[in-house]
């Protein structure tokens, strides 16, 4: 029997006992969920209010009275827990609605540090191309300053060389001229005009019209001419003297007293360097960009051949033909 069983039974000793002998069985109060209402009612497990009220009316009143009490407590305490539950789901809420305006102010000051970033950044990327942009400007304008100077030296550099040249073919009249700088200067201008220094355009003179692609030994072409002017010299150490030709022909010739007595346009000095020369004198004439003609001499200054109109022509073979 349950406590509630107990409660409910007469406090009278002599009419509980006759109760439990006949096997009375006492309705006993079950809290159902209303889900319509969503409230909580108080009804018995197999009848209602007024049946479990006529099925007790023998009970004593205050069995009854502590029963009503009973489902008075328990409807209050119904309501008291409901309450409570709105209360915190009210307080939740608002806890949550907190927290939403919290995280969108959050969300707002990241955005407009975002946008505020982006900015300076493309303000500062801006400033940066404007003066990058300046910068090329003063460069094109530097490298078209420069590059004018740089014409201005060359054709300087270039009337210069052909007054020294036409100076030396005056003084040849009355003397030796061994000095053949000037003359494949002003050639080798003309042949190869596209290159600035001197230097680089006798290198790509060589290399184009004196070298085999590999640059260690003559062409076919200017080993031929070597072959009418040395037989027996090597053609790769001529070679070699060709890869430096400018600075080459920077070296004096040293005029014996042999030469005193002798005018004209002379390919002096010691091999290989004067086979070298002599290969570029003969190059340039076959070009057209030297129509003076020149004496080449041996080791010891005397005329083997004359250099003239791209041909090698032995001194021999011309009092033959004389």
């Amino acid at each position: 029997m349950s406590f509630v069983q107990r409660r409910l039974l007469p406090t009278n000793s002599t009419l509980r006992k006759p109760l439990l002998a006949r096997g009375a069985s006492v309705p006993v109060p079950l809290l159902v969920r209303n889900k319509s209402t969503a409230t909580t009612t108080t009804t018995p497990t197999t009848m209602g209010i007024k049946d479990l009220l006529v099925g007790i009316q023998d009970y004593p009143p205050e069995a009854i009275a502590r029963l009503l009490k009973s489902f008075e407590l328990i409807s209050q305490s119904q309501a008291k827990l409901e309450a409570e539950r709105e209360k915190a789901a009210s307080i939740l809420e608002a806890k949550l609605e907190v927290e939403r305006e919290k995280a969108a102010s959050i969300l707002e000051k990241v955005e407009a540090e975002r946008e505020k970033a982006a900015s300076i950044l493309e303000a500062k990327l801006e400033a940066e191309r404007e003066k990058a942009r300046l910068e090329r400007e003063k460069l094109e304008i530097l490298q078209k300053s420069w590059d004018h100077e740089i014409n201005r030296r060359e054709k300087a550099e270039r009337a210069q060389t052909k007054a020294e040249s036409a100076q030396l073919v005056a003084e040849s009249r009355f003397s030796a001229v061994t000095l053949m700088q000037p003359f494949i200067e002003v050639g080798v201008q003309e042949l190869v005009p596209e290159l600035g220094s001197a230097t680089k355009r006798c290198e790509e003179f060589a290399h184009r019209y004196l070298l085999r692609p590999d640059r260690k030994d003559l062409n076919d072409e200017a080993r031929a001419i070597l072959l009418q002017l040395e037989p027996g010299c090597d053609s790769r150490t001529v070679a070699k003297e060709l890869l430096d030709l400018y600075h080459g022909l920077s070296k004096p010739v040293h005029s014996p007293k042999t030469l005193h007595d002798t005018t004209g346009l002379i390919c002096a000095g010691e091999l290989p360097l004067r086979a070298a020369v002599a290969v570029a004198l003969v190059m340039l004439q076959r070009h057209g960009k030297l129509k003076q003609q020149i004496k080449y001499t041996n080791d010891v200054y005397q005329q083997t051949a004359w250099l003239r109109g791209g041909e090698v022509i032995a001194v021999k073979e011309e009092s033959q033909n004389q």
